[in-house]
């Protein structure tokens, strides 16, 4: 049994057509009797409306950058939540900028969890915003990280990433590492693309690819490699 972990953002989901592939070499994947976990930086709710719009096969969804677990019935396995303080640094920005910025919760739509945890600047004039909230952060920000992303600022908890949910499932499903892949494109799947077997996209920025142990076109491409494991596939992973 195999783990298979992907950013969904210009990893699983590109063009329509690319992304029909990759679909259906997911299904055959779970049919074998493997697991898919989706890794997003996006809150529940958007990346839940994704799956359930396009019939994304899939056993766990972790979201917030590996904030928070689900499985496939919903039910939250893990939740890291803010410091309190640093909850308030969000609110004094969304004073300060009012409509410039909007702030959305990770776990919006659940209900359980009311962290805000993603900045989203609206302005035009957003990359100069962007660098005065991430000057602020340098200075008040103590028990929490960020990751930029475009026009996003997203805050998690120190020493939460991707890799967190993954070493979460790593443990609760006793897999082996060899047994784990992911892949990804952007700097906040760094973390996965090097703790584990990992690749990413063609496309990915610069950091992600330095990690990855391999670079492809299309998720489907990783899949064919990992079902037929040839002897030039294992040579290059991280864990045999």
């Amino acid at each position: 049994m195999n783990l298979l972990v992907s950013d969904y953002d210009q990893t699983l989901f590109m063009d329509d057509l690319t992304f029909r592939i990759n679909l259906k070499k997911l299904e055959e994947f779970r049919q074998s009797g493997n697991i898919f976990m989706l890794s997003t930086g996006r809150e529940y709710s958007s990346i839940k409306s994704e799956v359930i719009r396009n019939k994304i096969p899939y056993d766990y969804i972790s979201c917030g950058d590996g904030v928070a677990l689900y499985d496939s019935d919903g039910k939250s396995l893990i939740h890291y939540q803010l410091n309190k303080n640093d909850l308030d640094y969000s609110t004094y920005l969304k004073l300060k900028y009012n409509s410039k910025i909007r702030i959305i919760d990770i776990n919006s739509g659940t209900d359980k969890f009311p962290d805000h945890r993603i900045i989203e600047v609206k302005d035009i004039d957003y990359k100069n915003i962007i660098l005065e909230i991430e000057k602020y952060f340098k200075q008040y920000l103590q028990h929490s990280d960020y990751i930029i992303k475009y026009n996003l600022i997203c805050l998690i908890p120190k020493g939460v990433n991707k890799s967190t949910t993954i070493k979460f499932l790593e443990d609760k499903l006793k897999l082996q590492k060899n047994a784990i892949f992911t892949i990804g494109d952007h700097d906040n799947d760094c973390d996965m693309i090097h703790d584990y077997n990992g690749f990413s996209m063609v496309w990915g920025t610069r950091k992600a690819k330095q990690y990855a142990l391999k670079k492809y076109l299309a998720l489907s491409q990783l899949i064919s490699n990992i079902e037929k494991n040839s002897d030039s596939f294992q040579k290059i992973l991280r864990y045999r």
